[in-house]
């Protein structure tokens, strides 16, 4: 799991492309501060992760936030403990 801040974000597993989302194509899709919840691939062990993210706000280039590794359970849990007080 991945925040990304007003940022686009592409994830390879070695050279292979497994994630992508891009925002600001239409008004439909403004950008925003997202939570990703990207699933690595079975045998992924001794592979390089690489994360790609891009803005076109300069106070969020080069920004990274906080990347996460666990299972989907354990991500929602951290969400919910929290951060409950920004979902209600």
């Amino acid at each position: 799991m991945i925040r990304s801040s007003l940022q686009d974000l592409k994830v390879y597993l070695d050279d292979d492309l497994i994630y992508e989302k891009k925002f600001g194509k239409s008004i439909m899709q403004p950008y925003a501060s997202s939570w990703h919840f990207i699933t690595l691939p079975s045998q992924s062990d001794s592979k390089i992760l690489s994360i790609e993210l891009s803005s076109p706000y300069a106070s969020m280039s080069g920004r990274v936030n906080e990347v996460y590794y666990g299972t989907a359970v354990m991500h929602y849990k951290y969400l919910i403990n929290h951060l409950w007080h920004q979902i209600i």
